[in-house]
């Protein structure tokens, strides 16, 4: 039987040229089989007989909140837009704030979306003030609050939250509506719009 030696050359592992190493341990192997890690904040995902680089399930969930930091006229008896037009923070860069838009337009899946109309008090007769949330121009969900007499003083603050499906192409909206009998503003400051993605 021939025996071999083994030599500090041997040993010395820098003797190897790693030049000489390319490509991906396979699966089989216990490696993954992927060559390049892929985008920024991408998985590895299983396919079953390997591995694959891809983008989270959903892509990524979006979310955002504006506010109305001016008063402004709620029209009696027709149904308002709000003006959300300061943006507290917008992730993926999908709330319009421009004038007469003041809309979210999430990415495919479900929402959970919400707003507050807050007021200058109400009148002081039996009346009532509606929050409703649009979608794609329509009237989708809305809360109703009736005035009682004798309570128009102070602030007050109307709020509502819907859960939807998108498709990536449907917008939302926060209107208000009242029949107080004549015009009457918002109270500025205490107004908020918001949406976060959950699927």
């Amino acid at each position: 039987m021939t025996q071999t030696k083994v030599t500090d050359a041997m040993r010395d592992t820098t003797s190897l040229d790693v030049s000489d190493l390319s490509g991906a341990v396979p699966a089989a192997k216990g490696g993954t089989g992927v060559t390049a890690v892929g985008t920024s904040g991408n998985v590895l995902t299983s396919t079953g007989s390997a591995w694959a680089s891809t983008a989270p399930a959903g892509g990524g969930l979006s979310s955002f909140r504006a506010t109305g930091s001016d008063s402004h006229a709620l029209t009696n008896g027709a149904w308002t837009l709000m003006q959300m037009g300061t943006e507290v923070h917008d992730d993926e860069s999908q709330y319009d704030h421009s004038a007469s838009n003041f809309k979210w337009t999430p990415s495919s899946g479900r929402v959970l979306i919400g707003g507050q109309v807050s007021t200058n008090g109400g009148p002081t007769d039996t009346k009532h003030l509606d929050v409703a949330i649009y979608k794609n121009g329509s009237h989708a969900v809305q809360e109703t609050v009736f005035w009682q007499s004798g309570t128009a003083a102070g602030f007050e603050g109307y709020s509502i939250v819907g859960f939807f499906e998108a498709n990536g192409s449907d917008y939302f909206q926060l209107y208000a509506y009242h029949n107080k009998g004549s015009n009457f503003n918002t109270y500025a400051g205490n107004n908020t719009f918001w949406g976060i993605q959950i699927s």
